[in-house]
């Protein structure tokens, strides 16, 4: 497996557990977090776990509310 297909793998899978130290250390130091209408980010810091937070609550609700 190419060694961008391993970043995506590892991307998903940690994005699956909910593992943000694992997803961030897939993505480089200029990544942007954007939720139109809501915010916009740039970089890896404490806000990066924030938006994470928020992504994953998100999903949570839209997987588990029906």
């Amino acid at each position: 497996m190419s060694q961008n297909k391993q970043t995506v793998q590892k991307y998903f899978d940690a994005f699956g557990i909910s593992d943000h130290t694992a997803i961030l250390s897939c993505l480089t130091d200029d990544v942007e977090w954007i939720i139109p209408g809501a915010f916009r980010l740039q970089g890896l810091g404490e806000e990066a776990h924030a938006a994470l937070s928020c992504f994953s609550r998100s999903l949570h609700y839209r997987c588990c509310s029906r």
